[in-house]
């Protein structure tokens, strides 16, 4: 086990909450210049309590996908990572126009050993939201471009028509073209 920084002056030093913070060094610690050891050591135990059993490692060190809802679970090939979250400890947080409660209170990025099959549905719903307004617009575009070449070869066959007769049945062609647009 690593050896844990020792300061006589930190309530934190030398215990499993220093150990917790995992800073290597008092210079390095988030929480070192902070009044409240005792607010910070209660929101550690409840941190400690809202993880899974058995801790986080096991999401990521298992050779099994963690997303498979089946009982034969699909092969681990790769990671992905999420973020944990959990509305507690509340806080209340200043804003602009006062102060209100925050959504989140802890949270943790998690890697979790995935399936390719799991992989491919958590990158669809992951990019689905950027990819629907992309597809809907190549449409749009490809629409507004059909629809203009469809007029320009309606009044070329109609052009072409009038080259064809001279200029005999003009009134004939503008009809045509007024029927076009």
């Amino acid at each position: 086990m690593e050896k844990l920084p020792v300061n006589p002056n930190c309530a934190l030093s030398g215990t499993k909450y220093c150990a917790m913070l995992n800073m290597h060094t008092c210079a390095n610690c988030t929480v070192r210049d902070s009044e409240n050891k005792t607010e910070i050591i209660s929101d550690l135990d409840l941190f400690e309590t809202l993880l899974p059993e058995g801790g986080i490692a096991r999401l990521f060190e298992s050779r099994d996908c963690q997303f498979c809802k089946t009982p034969v679970k699909g092969k681990r090939r790769g990671y992905a990572i999420l973020d944990m979250a959990h509305p507690e400890p509340r806080r209340l947080q200043k804003w602009l126009f006062g102060s209100r409660m925050s959504r989140i209170g802890t949270m943790i990025p998690v890697q979790m050993g995935v399936c390719p099959k799991c992989r491919k549905r958590f990158m669809l719903m992951e990019y689905l939201p950027m990819l629907i307004p992309v597809v809907i617009g190549v449409a749009a575009l490809f629409a507004q471009f059909a629809g203009r070449s469809i007029h320009v070869c309606a009044v070329r066959r109609v052009d072409r028509q009038r080259s064809r007769r001279g200029h005999r049945g003009q009134a004939r062609d503008r009809w045509a073209r007024a029927q076009l647009v």
